[in-house]
This record gives C-alpha cells, sequence and structure tokens, in this order.
C-alpha cells in the first residue's frame, strides 16, 4: 500500500473514518458529484457517474476527485477551533498541497 506525508495520522480505522467524513463534507459544500467511502483496505472515490477508482493515500484521493472536477480552494479553509482534530487537518492539508502543485484545485477570483 502506498503511502504519503499524511499516512501516519491517518492510519487507524477511525482516522480513515473521520477522514471520509472530512473530505465528503467539503465535496458536500463545493457542490462536487463525486463522495468517498472507505473500508478495511483502499479508499473508494465515486465519480458520481457511478466509475469508481480506489486510492492508498489521501493525496490520491484528492487527485482523483479533481480529476472529476477540481475544487475552488475556498473550500479547504481551515475549519476553525471547532474541528482542529489532527485527521481534519492533515486531510485539508493533503488537499492543499495537491492545490499548490497544480493538480487538485482552481482558485474561482
Amino acid at each position: 500500500m502506498a503511502t504519503d506525508p499524511w499516512s501516519g495520522v491517518l492510519a487507524t480505522r477511525r482516522a480513515r473514518w473521520e477522514a471520509t467524513r472530512t473530505v465528503n463534507d467539503v465535496l458536500r459544500r463545493a457542490g462536487h458529484p463525486a463522495r468517498v467511502d472507505v473500508g478495511s483496505g483502499p479508499w473508494v472515490v465515486r465519480s458520481g457517474t457511478g466509475a469508481a477508482a480506489l486510492a492508498d493515500t489521501v493525496t490520491d484521493v484528492w487527485r482523483r476527485l479533481v480529476a472529476v472536477r477540481p475544487i475552488d480552494e475556498a473550500h479547504l479553509a481551515d475549519p476553525g477551533d471547532a474541528s482542529r482534530s489532527p485527521v481534519v487537518l492533515a486531510v485539508l492539508d493533503a488537499a492543499r498541497h495537491v492545490s499548490a502543485r497544480g493538480v487538485a484545485t482552481q482558485r474561482t477570483e
């Protein structure tokens, strides 16, 4: 299984479930058609059209999601004190990392 800089934070089932919930919350706020599921193995990224792809890391999750549709950076903002768990911060940091590489998101002015 592949790893990324956030894999340590997301190593437990509970953390991966929380990461999935966080990603899906971002997708809902952004009006994105895709959704993410997780079980005992890799994440499953569902495009909204029935297509699905597996992702071993949260970086791969974000890359696959933006292949469906870009996500505006405004939806990746810090969630504030109420949601500052290490998992939430890792998920959003990974999304911003992918964005900084020009792969994940687009900024709308």
